[in-house]
């Protein structure tokens, strides 16, 4: 346990100095806020061209703005945890960190653990930048309420408010899942950018996969990521906020259901492998 904890610290003070880590959670708050900012000059455009003003539109609210900017900030999220960890390991074995653990008597579990560990608070804080900022963006750019269209009310806004709030928190499960993954594709592979290749292929996947798994497809962890994944919560719930008929339909909540707990069979087992698999890795 004393191995861990130290073997923790150190990374606590690599998320906290890793100028890496600094740029990715910029690049996300950045993400999050253009998307906000170009949303609004970008319905203004379609308003003028339909004589029309902006408040006529569907789209000209706080929460459809919300859920569509964190949509596009967790792409980024995705890909970066992605990078960031999975390339981590072989970057430092072949330029001898990890044997300074070692040294100090800190086993190669423990220093696993660690990694584990960071590779959960990683993707917890950049999720936090994205849904701050778009959050934050949305609210200086738009006012929530009620859905409207010409005047009309398509949604109150109790029926979009919950879906998305839900939806932001669905993606916690698989993108912790994703970090593990990570970590295990980092001790499996010698070379960073192969790590994440693999990775990144197996993300892409999940849309192959799709059909034909069918109902099962949330046990596959990439299916319900809020960014990538093909059966996205907050895809559904940010088409539904519009007015879009065919998205976020009565059958989809079995998927909701399922995809809180789906991934944690995944989590579990990336843990495992990662320990198993450094154990037995060449420094």
């Amino acid at each position: 346990m004393i191995g861990f904890w130290r073997a923790f610290k150190g990374e606590l003070y690599l998320l906290r100095c890793r100028r890496s880590v600094r740029r990715a959670h910029i690049l996300v708050l950045l993400v999050a806020v253009f998307h906000v900012i170009g949303s609004y000059f970008l319905l203004q455009a379609q308003a003028g061209v339909q004589d029309i003003t902006p408040e006529d539109m569907a789209g000209w609210n706080f929460w459809p703005r919300l859920a569509a900017s964190a949509r596009a900030a967790m792409y980024f999220v995705e890909v970066v945890v992605l990078a960031l960890i999975a390339g981590s390991f072989p970057a430092e074995i072949s330029d001898g960190v990890v044997r300074d653990p070692m040294v100090r008597r800190i086993s190669r579990v423990a220093l696993t653990f660690a990694r584990l560990v960071s590779a959960m608070i990683l993707p917890l804080t950049l999720y936090g930048v994205a849904i701050a900022g778009s959050w934050l963006t949305a609210a200086a750019f738009f006012d929530p309420g009620p859905i409207l269209e010409e005047g009309d009310i398509l949604l109150d806004e109790v029926d979009v408010k919950e879906p998305i709030l839900l939806a932001l928190a669905h993606g916690l499960p698989p993108i912790f899942a994703l970090g593990a993954f990570a970590v295990a594709l980092s001790v499996a592979f010698r070379k960073g950018v192969v790590a994440v290749g693999v990775g990144l292929g197996f993300l892409l996947s999940a849309r192959i996969l799709q059909e034909p798994l069918g109902a099962k497809a949330p046990w596959f962890f990439a299916d319900t990521l809020a960014g990538m994944g093909p059966d996205s919560f907050l895809e559904q719930a940010a088409g539904f906020s519009l007015g879009f008929g065919n998205y976020y339909p009565e059958s989809f909540n079995d998927i909701v259901d399922l995809g809180w707990y789906a991934s944690l069979p995944s989590l579990a087992a990336f843990m495992i492998a990662a320990v198993l698999l450094f154990r037995r890795r060449s420094l």
